[in-house]
Formats: structure tokens, C-alpha cells, sequence
């Protein structure tokens, strides 16, 4: 494959967690319930949440919703749907909506469909764990893209904004140059990544 630019948008939105906060109790303080929210959302995410937020006031009947709001370290922010599972104040959440948070799989399908346009190459791509990022402007990481016949290449991407969108570099594996009767193997290098960025 060789190598290219461009941008793509990675929000991530509408992702679900089934975590539970066992060990609740229907007189928890929401403070109490706020700190198992964080530990197991940060324990499962990896990321690194320094604010929960939920309602003082809300029903803990079991099948009782309510939404909760936290804040990561980089700034970004999500809301989830909390539901009441008993009635002894055991709770489970999903993310509903986020701000500033990078979808891992909605790169993977976004970048691997851009690659597709681009080259015509139905590329596999792995990009995590974990499965969410914070989107800092500027910082990059590194993602795995393998095409059908095997040759694989390493994409950086680097994020644009806080608004999810995203610039990619695809830089092919180095590939060993064929040995010749009567003369020395000498080591391949990668070619170099493409010039080409357009925001999707």
C-alpha cells in the first residue's frame, strides 16, 4: 500500500457500556454513587475521568432512569443513561453522548473506508484498545492496517480537533529487497507517506 494523507471525522457517539456498580443501596449518597460510576467508567474505558455528576434528587425503584455527566482530564465530556437494575440501589449505564471523545471503531471504519476510496484497498484496520481516546488537538497515535494479500502498513493519526476530525498518514511496512546471485542483501525502507489531506 502506498503511502497517504487525510482527515476523517471519529466522533464517538452512541456507544454502550453494560457496567454494573454492585453494592449500592437505596440510601447511597449520590456522592457515593457518583465515585463507583467514575471508578468503573474509568476502569473500563481507560480513560482518565475526573468528574461524575448525577441528580441529588431521583427515583431508585428498580427500572428508574436518570442521567449522569462526567468530565475527562483532557476536557471532554459525556453524558450516560443510568438505570436502576433492583431495587436494592444496584445501577447499570450507558453513554449516550459525548464531546471530545474519539471512537476507536468509528476511525478503524472511517479510515479503512477512506482507504478503500483512495486506493482501492479493502484495508483492515486495528486501532485499539482502548476503545475510546481523548481527542487532544495535536496528539497522535498509531493504528495497523492489513490488506487482503497480507501487506500491511502502520497509520498514524493525529487529532485535529476537539470536534472528533482526525488527519491520517499510511506508511507501508518496509519489504526486503529480492537477493541477487553474487551480491549482498541491503535493507528496504518505508516509502515515504502521501501529501494528499481533505476533510471528509
Amino acid at each position: 500500500m502506498k503511502g497517504i494523507r487525510r482527515s476523517v471525522l471519529a466522533m464517538g457517539r452512541g456507544a454502550t457500556l453494560a457496567l454494573l456498580a454492585g453494592g449500592c443501596t437505596p440510601a447511597v449518597r449520590t456522592v457515593d454513587l457518583q465515585d463507583r460510576i467514575k471508578s468503573g467508567f474509568a476502569a473500563e474505558t481507560g480513560l482518565p475521568v475526573v468528574e461524575i455528576t448525577c441528580p441529588e434528587t431521583r427515583d431508585r425503584k428498580k427500572g428508574a432512569v436518570f442521567e449522569c455527566t462526567g468530565k475527562t482530564k483532557a476536557g471532554a465530556s459525556f453524558k450516560l443513561k443510568v438505570t436502576a437494575t433492583d431495587d436494592r440501589g444496584t445501577v447499570s449505564w450507558a453513554l449516550v453522548e459525548t464531546n471530545g471523545l474519539l471512537s476507536m471503531k468509528k476511525i478503524e471504519a472511517n479510515v479503512a473506508a477512506s482507504i478503500k476510496n483512495q486506493m482501492q484497498v479493502e484495508a483492515r484496520l486495528i486501532c485499539g484498545p482502548p476503545e475510546d481516546r481523548e481527542a487532544e488537538p495535536g496528539k497522535a497515535f498509531q493504528c495497523r492496517a492489513t490488506a487482503p494479500n497480507g501487506e500491511g502498513a502502520t497509520v498514524t493519526i493525529t487529532v485535529v480537533d476537539m470536534a472528533g476530525r482526525v488527519r491520517w498518514d499510511l506508511t507501508p511496512d518496509a519489504k526486503p529487497e529480492a537477493k541477487k546471485p553474487g551480491t549482498r542483501k541491503s535493507q528496504g525502507g518505508n516509502q515515504p507517506s502521501g501529501a494528499t489531506e481533505s476533510k471528509s
